[in-house]
């Protein structure tokens, strides 16, 4: 079963790869206390599209970590466009700074395999199986290390 991949449109100028993903992203403000987590939409090498339930100011640098992928890994991060949505959400768009690519590329395959891990197993189960959960279980039967 292949990942499903994230549509480019004209306001999506990443140039590299990047792939649907639903996993929960805990960052914190650079140079300030803001701290929050958010649900990541598509990830790649070189960046992240987020939803937030708050607007986040064009050039605000982050840590971000996804906790179920690499616990402990920090990729940092530049705000680099926020839009509103229908619903009251924002989406926004980051794009990671001072990550070589090795280890961007291999944190990129790990959510790619856990979340291919998770649409087939909840195709076999024929039941929802959330982020979290095929994270552990992947993490369990193929290793923890990023």
């Amino acid at each position: 079963m292949s990942p499903e991949f994230a549509q480019s449109d004209s306001a999506n100028r990443r140039r590299s790869f990047r792939f649907s993903a639903e996993f929960k992203v805990e960052m914190a403000s650079l140079g300030s206390a803001r701290r929050f987590a958010e649900s990541m939409c598509d990830f790649s090498p070189t960046g992240v599209r987020l939803r937030s339930t708050q607007a986040v100011p064009t050039g605000t640098h982050f840590e971000l970590t996804v906790p179920d992928v690499a616990k402990g890994f920090f990729l940092g991060g530049e705000v680099v466009w926020c839009r509103p949505e229908q619903d009251g959400a924002y989406k926004v768009g980051i794009r990671f700074s001072q990550l070589d690519a090795p280890i961007g590329d291999r944190v990129c395959t790990r959510i790619r395999e856990i979340e291919t891990y998770r649409r087939t197993i909840q195709d076999i189960r024929h039941q929802p199986v959330t982020p979290h959960e095929a994270a552990r279980e992947w993490t369990a039967r193929f290793g923890s290390h990023c």
